[in-house]
C-alpha cells in the first residue's frame, strides 16, 4: 500500500497540469494492475474538498461527486469507507465543510454520542451539541 497526498488526487481530478495529471493516472493505474491499494487519509479529503472549493470553486455537489468517485476506484483504501460516504451525503445536504462532517462521522464511529461545536451550522446536525450542552446528552 501506498499513501497519497491531495495533490495528486487534486491533478487526477482536475486535469489542469497534463504532466501531473498523467502521473497521477499511471500511478493510480499501477496500482490497480499490481493488486495494490492507495491509501486516501482523512486529512487529505478534508484537503481536497478545501482545495476543491476554494482554488477551483467546486460546488458541494461537486465535490461530493469527486470524492465518490474516489470511493469506487478498488484500488483506493480508506480508513473506514462508510464513514466517508456518510460524511458526504452529509456534506451535500449542507452546513459544515466535509470536514466537519469527517470528524462527526469518526467520533460516532468511535462510539462517542455526541459532537462538541461553536459552529452553528453543524450543530443542526442532531449528534453535534454547542458545549455547554455537551454533558446534557
Amino acid at each position: 500500500m501506498i499513501g497519497l497526498d491531495t495533490n495528486l488526487l487534486v491533478r487526477f481530478l482536475v486535469h489542469d497540469d497534463e504532466a501531473q495529471e498523467l502521473e497521477a493516472a499511471q500511478l493510480l493505474a499501477g496500482l490497480d494492475q499490481r493488486g495494490e491499494d492507495g491509501f486516501v487519509p482523512d486529512v487529505v479529503l478534508a484537503e481536497l474538498s478545501w482545495v476543491l472549493e476554494r482554488s477551483y470553486g467546486f460546488s458541494r455537489d461537486e465535490i461530493g461527486s469527486a470524492v465518490r468517485k474516489l470511493l469506487l476506484a478498488r484500488q483506493l483504501n480508506f480508513r473506514c469507507r462508510d464513514e466517508v460516504r456518510d460524511a458526504v451525503a452529509q456534506y451535500e445536504r449542507g452546513g459544515g465543510g466535509l470536514a466537519d462532517h469527517l470528524l462527526t462521522e469518526q467520533a460516532l464511529g468511535a462510539g462517542c454520542r455526541a459532537v462538541a461545536t461553536f459552529d452553528e451550522n453543524l450543530q443542526k446536525r442532531v449528534e453535534c451539541v454547542a458545549p455547554g450542552d455537551a454533558l446534557l446528552v
